[in-house]
């Protein structure tokens, strides 16, 4: 059985598929991909058994494809497909075993028997519903760096999307920062949704194609479907720490000033603050506001450009998670607010309609 395919568009979908393909797993099967082929179409299949993904291959003219279903080492056949400079490559078929051949080169996959790989749950078949893709990418870009990266809280390692009566929103959280990003709009006949969804299926997404995505979901899955892929994800178990408890109220302490300016200066801080805890110290005083670090490198203090509202006060952060927060920003101008120096300093955009959307927040670190 031989037959004849471009190598680049078959890669494509192959490295679209791979951040599915655990590295390490329990399950040896899991480090195959699943290639379905079928006259005018091909089908690929990749699992960790929490997250999947289907991607199809169609061809624009019929092609006379062998109806077979293939399990093969999915990074093996990636890298080597990588290697290669053809632009057509030719597969022969023979039983448990598939040659790839492509200018002199000759390369032969062991296959497994695709009773091997795992079924794999359906998608929700509750009613599906459009989403813009790009704003999906907004929230989740906006929001995602904040997730936990250690376990600790199951809840913590994703984001929580909802929707409400005209309004979106993601929030993310660690326990140090929270990022929250919202959105007005009319989503349609979309009920209301609160779901806990791993950072992988969102980041699998196209970032290109058409704007609409379809959504489905129930109380354990998602699933996100485009015209040639679909992916299905398992959602983390709550609940979600109510986040909005923790948004102080009141600010009696207020820096305003440039956050490209600020960032600079805190990048020259970071310089001399401890490698182990980033800590960058903010002296507020009406007179004049300062940043100081230090470490056994020696001392750094800069005067902060900016407006201070408020009482004396000097309270530290940990200098790189504020500046990752202030690169989500696209105001020039932020403003920096306080409650007090044991509470959550918020960070928000200065310009009016980027304000409606996004707040941060970072707790204050100890000070000796």
């Amino acid at each position: 059985m031989n037959f004849e395919i471009p190598r680049e568009v078959f890669l494509e979908k192959l490295e679209t598929a791979l951040p599915v393909v655990p590295t390490r797993t329990n399950f040896p099967v899991l480090q195959n991909i699943v290639i379905d082929i079928n006259q005018d179409k091909i089908s690929f299949l990749a699992t960790d058994l929490d997250t999947s993904i289907q991607l199809e291959l169609l061809f624009p003219e019929p092609r006379d494809l062998p109806t077979t279903k293939l399990i093969i080492r999915a990074r093996e056949l990636v890298e080597i497909l990588r290697e290669m400079s053809e632009p057509a490559i030719t597969f022969e078929m023979e039983e448990n075993i598939l040659r790839l051949k492509a200018g002199k080169g000759e390369y032969t996959f062991s296959l497994l028997d695709p009773q091997e790989f795992p079924d794999l749950p359906s998608p929700p078949k509750e009613e599906e519903f459009e989403f813009p893709l790009s704003l999906l990418f907004e929230l989740f870009t906006d929001t995602a760096f904040t997730v936990a990266k250690e376990a600790g809280q199951p809840a913590l390692s994703g984001v929580l999307w909802e929707i409400r009566e005209k309004e979106t929103r993601m929030v993310a959280t660690d326990g140090h920062r929270l990022a929250l990003v919202k959105k007005e709009g009319n989503f349609g006949k979309v009920k209301k949704i609160q779901a806990i969804i791993p950072p992988k299926p969102l980041e699998l997404l196209p970032k290109t194609g058409t704007d609409k995505i379809k959504i489905s979901l129930n109380s354990t899955l998602i699933s996100f479907r485009g015209e040639d892929y679909q992916i299905t994800s398992r959602l983390i178990e709550g609940p979600y720490p109510d986040y909005e408890k923790v948004l102080p109220t009141k600010y009696p302490y207020c820096l305003s000033g440039s956050r490209e300016e600020l960032s600079n200066t805190i990048n020259r801080m970071l310089v001399f603050a401890p490698r182990t805890t980033r800590l960058v110290v903010f002296n507020l005083q009406k007179k004049g506001s300062f940043l100081e670090a230090s470490s056994e490198i020696g001392i750094s203090k800069e005067e902060i450009k900016g407006e201070y509202k408020g009482e004396e006060l000097k309270v530290g952060f940990n200098g790189y998670l504020l500046n990752e927060i202030l690169r989500h920003i696209r105001s020039e101008e932020v403003d920096l607010e306080l409650a007090s120096a044991t509470q959550a300093l918020v960070i928000r955009p200065k310009e009016e309609g980027e304000r409606k959307e996004k707040l941060f927040l970072l707790m204050p670190m100890r000070l000796e």
